[in-house]
């Protein structure tokens, strides 16, 4: 049976303006590509301690609702907001990077209306929408990062929530690019001539799993406003959501990363 989520309402003026606290992006993206559905999957690769699990939960569910109330958004993005978790203590416990990509990559081939709501098997769904293409890691150490603070002026029922800490995000779509994939032959010609190599000329970084490039597939983002605010970064209509990564990333090993500045 197809899921059918309730179609939004239509847009109104203010609605396609470019105000960035608005979240303009993520409502544009459900209306261009015909599927409501939002918000990144995550990947639980811990499961030491299932109380405190249990607890971030909640408050990245109230953060996420928060963030979308004070940027007038909770009406219209509210509903679709889909925080949906990866749970497999046997397959998913202490895995790694790769293999969490590869699971994602499999859940976005294998999407279909029926498990993921009415739009999803469209074949130009996962080019329009950041929750087929990224996803959400999170281990032990981006758990034992997590501070809740909770003040209760100007706030929601549960209290208004700042979440401090991280996670990580993982590009989909990664692949690692093989030593001398963008020379041509003519290039490498050249370079025998000089006595060169194409790895003479790359540019090498301290390995992060086994990875010398700058871009590893992967960056640390802020707990907090990593489920709206990221995403709608990525939701941008100005580049690609590749493209808009780019523009955040960070290698995770850099100090200004948001691991090192939360």
């Amino acid at each position: 049976m197809v899921i059918e989520d309730p179609s939004p309402p239509p847009l109104v003026p203010w609605e396609t303006d470019d105000n960035p606290f608005g979240a303009p992006y993520t409502v544009r993206s459900m209306f261009t590509s015909g599927y409501h559905r939002w918000g990144f999957l995550i990947y639980r690769c811990t499961y030491e301690n299932q109380a405190a699990w249990d607890i971030y939960m909640h408050y990245l569910g109230l953060n996420a609702e928060q963030n979308l109330e004070g940027c007038g958004r909770l009406t219209r993005l509210g509903p679709y907001l889909k925080r949906t978790v990866v749970e497999d203590r046997k397959t998913l416990d202490g895995a790694s990077v790769d293999a969490v990509r590869k699971h994602f990559r499999h859940w976005v081939e294998t999407r279909s209306d029926e498990r993921d709501g009415s739009g999803a098997s469209r074949e130009h769904v996962p080019r329009q929408s950041p929750r087929y293409q990224y996803c959400l890691y999170f281990d032990k150490e981006c758990l034992d990062s997590i501070r809740i603070q909770t003040k209760f002026e100007h706030a929601p029922a549960d209290g208004s929530v700042s979440l401090r800490g991280y996670m990580i995000l993982i590009d989909s779509d990664f692949f690692p690019r093989e030593s001398g994939g963008d020379f041509t032959e003519e290039d490498l010609e050249e370079l025998r001539e000089e006595g060169l190599t194409p790895e003479d000329l790359e540019e090498h970084y301290a390995p992060i799993d086994g990875n010398t490039e700058y871009d590893i597939g992967w960056m640390y983002v802020h707990a907090s406003g990593a489920m709206t605010g990221m995403y709608e970064r990525l939701a941008s209509p100005m580049s690609s959501p590749k493209e808009a990564r780019e523009l955040d990333y960070r290698r995770p090993d850099d100090p200004l990363s948001d691991r090192y500045t939360d």
